[in-house]
């Protein structure tokens, strides 16, 4: 007996590479060979499943998942099964590997493009960089002169300043921004307010001026970056809110003058890893930060010239504190105004070389810290009160050469 069937197709778990086939519904032949005996022929598709295991065809019973089969009396002389191929075995496999090797093969050639562009662009042998012991991608030799540069990207308006073996070009993808405006040579450059038409110091000659009411961040990147003067580097940056200037050298700057001026969104600066011991001239320096509520100068030791201290906070209009225990006064001249309209300060630290200075410019202008109001300051009276003796004093009273701290009405002693 013949009988067809549709063919379907599994996946055995014991060959998990191999596709086998099966026919539904499940049909085979038989044949008698001897009085009383039936041998069945399975179809193909369980006869190789069972080859596989055993070899010559031999069958006691056979499942299908599709049927049970009764059991079998085989005929008392073997017989051999013809076995087939089976057709496809193997194919999946050869796909794989196939399918791995393209792979393998296209991560080679990417990485053998990079390194032929590597030496294309820098006529180095992969001997000689391994040789040398140079990072193959990295930013040159050792001994590669490094550049200070400074980066304007209009992605986010920041400003930030770099010392590296290769400097930028405009329209570069650096520091995953886009270089609007690259700047150097401003290490050795002194630059100062320039007028313009509708305001007398509204501008500067400083390089990134161009973008100084565009700027919202300025941040020192790496170190090595020493200027000989900071003046008017940040001035007139009207949007300016973050600035983080912590790595800059100022060990060798002489001038600082104006250097924040109108910074007036600006609420705080932290200037304590500034080296001044060489700086001369601090005039104007924060004038105008309206919103400038903090300024850390804790380990600032100042030592001005007659150029001195003049309007260095005048009109910082939201200024809080001051911790002025650094600056030695021996030597200055003209600290007019440095505290003009500085009407919320309420906290002032002043040290042993502090002095005040007396200018007549015809004004009536010094040096003195300003009255305190209680318009802008709870419980003011108008005088300065000792923390240490609890004593208050008018302005012009407060003592010269005594290293203390004053705030500006009686309930803030305890505080």
């Amino acid at each position: 007996m013949i009988a067809r069937c549709q063919p379907c197709y599994f996946f055995s778990l014991r060959y998990p590479f191999r596709l086998y086939s099966f026919h539904q519904p499940y049909t085979y032949r038989t044949e008698r060979t001897a009085p009383g005996a039936l041998v069945y022929h399975y179809p193909q598709c369980l006869q190789n499943e069972y080859q596989d295991m055993s070899g010559n065809f031999t069958i006691i019973e056979k499942r299908s998942p599709m049927l049970s089969l009764p059991r079998i009396t085989p005929p008392t002389k073997k017989r051999s099964c013809r076995t087939y191929p089976e057709s496809g075995a193997g194919t999946v496999e050869y796909v794989i590997v196939l399918i791995v090797a393209v792979v393998i093969g296209a991560g080679l050639l990417g990485f053998g493009t990079k390194i032929a562009q590597q030496v294309n662009e820098t006529g180095d042998t992969i001997g000689g960089w391994f040789g040398s012991g140079e990072d193959v991608f990295g930013a040159g030799s050792a001994d590669q002169a490094e550049t200070a540069f400074a980066v304007y990207s209009a992605d986010d308006n920041s400003l930030d300043f770099y010392k590296r073996a290769e400097v930028p070009e405009v329209g570069d993808k650096f520091e995953f921004k886009t270089v609007t405006e690259v700047y150097t040579g401003f290490e050795t450059g002194t630059y100062t307010l320039v007028e313009t038409p509708t305001d007398r110091y509204g501008s500067s000659n400083a390089p990134w001026a161009a973008h100084q009411s565009q700027i919202k961040t300025v941040t020192v990147v790496d170190t090595g970056i020493a200027p000989e003067s900071v003046s008017v580097w940040f001035a007139n940056m009207t949007n300016l809110k973050t600035v983080d200037v912590a790595k800059i050298d100022t060990s060798e700057c002489r001038q600082m003058f104006d250097a924040f001026f109108r910074a007036r969104k600006l609420k705080s600066l932290d200037l304590s890893s500034w080296d001044v011991s060489k700086t001369l001239n601090f005039s104007c320096m924060f004038q105008e930060c309206h919103s400038l509520e903090s300024i850390n100068m804790k380990d600032w030791s100042v030592h001005a010239s007659r150029s001195g201290m003049f309007g260095m906070f005048f009109d910082c209009l939201s200024l809080q504190s001051l911790d002025l225990s650094g600056f030695d006064f021996t030597s200055v001249v003209s600290a007019n105004k440095m505290f003009g309209n500085c009407q919320s300060l309420s906290k002032v630290s002043l040290g042993s070389n502090w002095k005040w200075v007396i200018y007549d410019d015809g004004e009536g202008t010094n040096s003195y810290l300003p009255a305190p109001f209680s318009k802008y300051i709870s419980g003011a009276d108008g005088k300065w009160y000792s923390i240490s003796t609890g004593k208050g004093y008018a302005p012009q009273d407060i003592p010269n050469n005594t290293a203390d701290t004053y705030v500006a009405s009686k309930s803030l002693l305890s505080k």
